[in-house]
């Protein structure tokens, strides 16, 4: 039995291995299963700068360190449905071996990156997250933002949808 499990885990690791180097998003992907990784795992608070741009810093599991990431979106959400969402500022790798940084400030380029979608505008009482992340933070005013749970924030765009007029 023992021998069993041990093959079976050699096996495991040669498949990964080799997916990490051929398809390295799909290797990855197939390697968070066994390491309890996924890409929602980024964790990030928000503060401000000066000139109010939202600035994520990542926390210490997070770090931002993915070696497969070849891209990096942000999106307005636009419904009490959190996956339906539209792009405000995109990012891609300019080169490899981009991709870690401990905090990223909206509309500044980190290293080995080159912006694909122009940083839009962000808009006071309304709600944003990153590509990969399940942290929502919401633009309270100029220069505050805020971070806020999922039930929240689904509670929020509920609460706004009631309040909207209702035509025949």
């Amino acid at each position: 039995m023992q021998r069993k499990v041990k093959i079976g885990l050699v096996l495991c690791t040669i498949v990964i291995t080799c997916l990490v180097m051929a398809r390295p998003n799909i290797g990855w992907f197939g390697l968070s299963f066994l390491i309890g990784e996924s890409n929602s795992n980024i964790h990030f608070t928000v503060s401000s700068t000066a000139d109010d741009r939202p600035i994520l810093t990542f926390d210490r599991m997070t770090n931002y360190r993915k070696p497969a990431l070849i891209g990096i979106v942000f999106y307005e959400l636009v419904s009490a449905n959190p996956e339906t969402h539209r792009a405000v500022w995109m990012l891609v790798q300019d080169k490899p071996g981009g991709g870690y940084f401990a905090s990223l400030t909206y509309g500044c380029l980190p290293p080995g990156y080159k912006e694909t979608l122009a940083a839009k505008p962000l808009l006071a009482g309304h709600f944003y997250k990153m590509d990969g992340s399940d942290d929502i933070f919401e633009k309270i005013g100029p220069c505050q933002y805020e971070m806020i749970s999922i039930d929240r924030y689904r509670n929020e765009m509920q609460n706004r949808l009631m309040r909207m007029p209702k035509y025949n």
